[in-house]
This record gives structure tokens, sequence and C-alpha cells, in this order.
């Protein structure tokens, strides 16, 4: 597995790629990290493809932004400045959870940057805000409201070396266990400054965090 930095949109972001060939960009959500996508990239090296996984704003390695943006736009300019800085040419998009739901907004705002585009774990924009207020989906989606919570948020899951991370992949994923790779997630969210940036992508959706106001 080979590292890099490349910067995209004013801020440094750390990836991690494999193989060699076409570029299939891969797009974490949360509470992940870049090489939750092992796996998924060895096979695609396998494949004949390079597979390249950046950590996404404000998970370190990648920068934690001073600014605080997370707003769609935001995390936008983001992936079209990264398909332009590591390939240069049309990828294969693939996102899970708020890689997933940016990919729906940048694949629609810049078609001509994307040859295909998979999105995972989030329904398309239209039908998650259709779906959004129903009983079961808000309890299903708990995590958004309680990241609202500034500072309890923090506090709650940063308690107990992270708890909370290791409860929510239980509940999320029961059959993976990864204490490895919990142990990265954790490392990354506790970096200055992490912790609040992987909360703020929830806050921006509320309109509860800062929007670029270009």
């Amino acid at each position: 597995m080979r590292e890099g930095t490349v910067r995209a949109n004013g801020i440094e972001f750390a990836y991690i790629e494999e193989g060699d060939g076409p570029v299939v960009l891969l797009m974490h959500g949360y509470p992940d990290i870049a090489p939750t996508w092992a796996a998924q990239m060895r096979a695609l090296a396998d494949a004949g493809y390079r597979a390249v996984a950046p950590y996404s704003r404000g998970y370190p390695p990648t920068e934690v932004p001073t600014n605080g943006f997370y707003d769609a736009c935001t995390l936008v300019t983001d992936i079209k400045e990264l398909v332009e800085q590591l390939a240069g040419e049309p990828v294969h998009y693939v996102g899970h959870d708020w890689g997933a739901a940016t990919g729906y907004r940048v694949t629609a705002a810049f078609p001509e940057l994307f040859k295909r585009s998979v999105q995972l774990a989030i329904p398309h924009p239209i039908t998650f805000a259709a779906m959004f207020m129903d009983p079961a989906q808000i309890r299903g989606r708990f995590h958004f409201w309680f990241f609202q919570m500034k500072g309890l948020a923090e506090a709650a899951t940063s308690a107990n070396n992270y708890a909370m991370i290791d409860y929510l992949f239980r509940l999320w994923s029961p059959k993976l266990d990864e204490p490895e790779h919990r142990a990265l997630v954790k490392k990354s969210m506790s970096q200055p400054g992490a912790l609040e940036a992987s909360l703020s992508y929830y806050r921006a959706a509320f309109g509860n965090a800062p929007a670029d106001p270009r």
C-alpha cells in the first residue's frame, strides 16, 4: 500500500493507493478512514485498477481545516479537485456514507469527471429527504440529532477510549470484528480538532456549522 498527499480545495489531503491502471476513487464516511477500504483496494488492484482512498476533510492525517467548512458545496469541491489532482481524467467513483452523500452531488454537478459512480449505504438525496422524518429512520439515525449537541457529543464520543466508536461499529456492522481497524479510527479521531471535524459534517447538514460563503 502506497501513501501520498495532495493539495485540493485549499487543504492537504492524505491518501493511500494500490495497483496501477484506471483510477477508482474511494471516499469513506463516518466513523471510517481511508484504510477501511483496504480489502476492496486489494481486489481492485488485482483486477487491474489503481485504487485511491483519501482520508476525508478533517480526518487526520488529512488536514483539519481552520475555517471549519463541511457544507455540501465544500465537500463536492473537495472531490472534484481530488479527481483533477490524483487522476487528471475521468475516474470510477465509490462512496460510502458521507462519501456517498457527496458522491450523488458531485457526479450530478460534474458528470464529465466520472466514468461510473457507485454509492453505498445512503439513498439518493430526494429519497433520503422523503424518508428522513419517518419514525423508524429517526430512531435509526439517532446520531444525526445527538451530534448537534456541541460539547456534549464530543465528550460522550471520546469517553472511555472512544467507546462510542466501538458501539457504533457493533450496531452498524455486527459481523465485523476488527479491533485493529477501530484503533486506527480512534487514533485519527483523537488528533487535535479531528473529533469536532467528524461531527461537523452532521452539523453542517443542519446549518449548525460554518459554510463557505462563496
